[in-house]
């Protein structure tokens, strides 16, 4: 009889120790399937501010992503159809809260204390941006190699891709065409405004081949804005951008924020 009262001791204490445990097992998985839902929305909004220069609105809500809302531009779904049966939806069912303002989207998992995406367009930008830099000297490698040759500076992208680069490197972040500018050498993206000549551009001379390869008058045949407009990525020239500032003062043009900093910089 002991040994029956010693065992259920034991037992209860145990079971008292494991149910909080296989508790947060299965909060810990719920998580991250909340988790990698938001990481999809999250890509999604970020597919539809690259066909709309916006973000839905609130009205809008998530289901843009997968339904055309009648803006005319629509080209998704933006998610996966084979990730949209319950990705609206946290792993305990409820439904995600979304909410718009201005540039900023928030999308909360209301089941999931402090869990939420925010949404920002100036982040989104600013990615972007550092991403079609990386693009751009891409594109220079391959005007150079087309250079040795032909000869001479490719006249438009499709003399580039996809003879040299894959078909992605095309169109900059935002879904404009490269342009190439035959006169000068000049390579530029239209930036987030999506349009050419304006203050966000981000410009590149195709023949130089160091930082010591700055433009000298700081515009172009495209309508590039002026020095003083201007700051200096090495041998990029970046605008002030039509969603947020790009560049505050010197400090940004010695040292980038998507640049490490090395040891000559301040």
């Amino acid at each position: 009889m002991m040994n029956v009262i010693i065992f259920m001791a034991v037992f209860a204490v145990v079971s008292a120790a494991a149910v909080p445990l296989a508790m947060r097992v299965v909060e810990e998985a719920e998580e991250r399937l909340t988790e990698r839902r938001l990481d999809l929305l999250e890509a999604g909004l970020q597919h539809f501010y690259r066909d709309h220069d916006r973000l839905p609105t609130s009205s809008e809500g998530l289901s843009a992503l997968v339904t055309d809302p009648g803006t005319g531009v629509w080209r998704g779904p933006y998610i996966s159809i084979l990730d949209s049966s319950n990705v609206f939806e946290d792993a305990r069912g409820r439904v995600f809260s979304y909410a718009q303002s201005a540039k900023t989207a928030t999308i909360t998992a209301v089941g999931f204390s402090g869990l939420a995406r925010q949404v920002d367009v100036g982040g989104i930008d600013q990615a972007w941006r550092a991403r079609a830099i990386e693009e751009m000297n891409s594109l220079r490698t391959a005007a150079q190699s087309y250079v040795a040759q032909y000869g001479g500076l490719p006249d438009s992208i499709g003399d580039l891709v996809p003879a040299y680069l894959g078909a992605d490197y095309a169109q900059d972040p935002w879904g404009t065409v490269y342009a190439i500018d035959t006169g000068s050498g000049i390579l530029s993206s239209a930036g987030p405004d999506r349009t050419f000549g304006t203050l966000d551009d981000i410009t590149l001379d195709l023949g130089s081949t160091g930082a010591a390869s700055l433009f000298p008058s700081r515009s172009s045949p495209l309508g590039a804005p002026s020095r003083q407009e201007r700051c200096e990525y090495g041998d990029f020239v970046c605008g002030l951008g039509a969603h947020e500032e790009v560049c505050v003062g010197e400090r940004f043009a010695r040292n980038p924020p998507w640049r490490s900093q090395g040891p000559g910089d301040a």
